[in-house]
């Protein structure tokens, strides 16, 4: 039987692009561009929890817990700065305050949760780690959290088609570069880096979406030469290697059969 890899136990985000949604085509842009960045998150959770119980040894347990609070930065920029900048843009361009409301409160349907798992990758000693216990943090945090990432792909495609794709698209790509700013000026590159390039999959729906997340030719290099050593043991968990996919080396067992693995929050997004 093969190893599963990080496209499950929650399933990965079809875009609207690999979909051929009918819908404009900065409807798309945006829409596609928001799954694919919902799932880096989504390879993310899943390398951690299929490896959670994976290893032993204290050395093993300190690189993984670090490993995971990678995942924390992610999340909280990403959230953030829709919270920030995104999410004001797009009332202001719809004269519609109130509009993003529901996204606002699926952010707080899984804060608490995430609040657990960050808390407990951060204050756990290697000594102390459980692996079905984070299993179960996950089990309570991950499942709002995925209802969030589909829905709010549906949201912005719908909002493209009644308001402009067009300006949609542009506002999408100014929240992007302030994004980019933002992390640049207040996240530790040398978590930042490796821990979000670890989880970009190139190859996903066959390869379509070219270079996506666009970045300087150089930046790979940068990560690679620099910014991933200091803490390589840890990256060994990444889902994914120069921007694809590889396999799993800590992949636990009874995994299957969990609260994790019963619903295909995939569906929401078809």
């Amino acid at each position: 039987m093969a190893k599963p890899w990080a496209d499950e136990p929650y399933p990965l985000i079809t875009t609207p692009a690999a979909r051929n949604v009918k819908a404009s085509p900065g409807s798309i842009y945006v829409a596609t561009g928001m799954a694919l960045a919902h799932n880096v998150m989504i390879r993310y959770i899943n390398s951690i929890y299929l490896q959670a119980t994976g290893f032993s040894g204290v050395r093993d347990a300190d690189a993984f817990l670090l490993y995971c609070r990678g995942l924390c930065p992610i999340i909280h920029n990403h959230h953030d700065s829709e919270e920030k900048s995104f999410f004001p843009m797009i009332e202001k361009l719809t004269n519609s305050p109130g509009i993003m409301d529901q996204s606002i409160q699926e952010h707080k349907d899984f804060e608490n949760g995430f609040h657990t798992f960050e808390k407990y990758v951060i204050e756990t000693a290697a000594t102390e780690y459980d692996g079905n216990a984070l299993r179960s943090i996950l089990d309570d945090f991950a499942p709002p959290l995925l209802r969030h990432l589909n829905a709010e792909v549906l949201t912005l495609l719908s909002i493209g088609e009644r308001f402009g794709g067009d300006k949609l698209q542009k506002l999408y790509d100014d929240c992007e570069a302030e994004i980019v700013k933002d992390t640049q000026a207040k996240s530790d590159p040398f978590i930042m880096l490796p821990a979000g390039f670890g989880a970009v999959d190139r190859t996903f729906e066959s390869g379509i979406h070219g270079k996506w997340p666009p970045f300087p030719w150089f930046v790979p290099y940068l990560n690679k030469f620099i910014f991933y050593r200091r803490h390589s043991s840890s990256w060994r968990f990444s889902p994914c290697s120069n921007l694809k996919r590889r396999e799993l080396q800590f992949v636990g067992d009874n995994w299957k059969g969990t609260k994790a693995f019963t619903e295909d929050w995939s569906m929401l997004g078809k």
